[in-house]
C-alpha cells in the first residue's frame, strides 16, 4: 500500500491513502501482537465505505489487496 501513496497521480489522494496505510499498519500490528482484530477489520471497512479516491486505478488496486488480505485471514 506504501508504493500506491508515492505512485499516486493524484495529490488530493493522498491524505486519504494515508488513513488507509495507518489504519492497515494498526490492524498488522494488532496480528503481530496476538491481539483480536475483528472490530478493526469492521472499521476499515468503514473507513473504505465512506472515502474514495480520485484516481480510481489505485481504488481499485487498493481494494483488491484488502480483500485478498481479509481472505486471507479467513483461510
Amino acid at each position: 500500500m506504501a508504493i500506491s501513496i508515492f505512485d499516486s497521480h493524484r495529490a488530493e489522494d493522498r491524505s486519504t491513502l494515508n488513513l488507509y496505510l495507518a489504519d492497515s499498519a494498526k490492524i498488522l500490528a494488532k496480528i503481530e501482537l496476538g491481539i483480536s482484530i475483528e472490530k478493526d477489520i469492521d472499521s476499515h471497512e468503514r473507513l473504505w465505505g465512506h472515502t474514495w479516491l480520485i484516481d480510481k486505478n489505485s481504488h481499485n488496486v487498493l481494494y483488491k489487496k484488502w480483500v485478498d488480505f481479509k481472505e486471507t485471514l479467513q483461510n
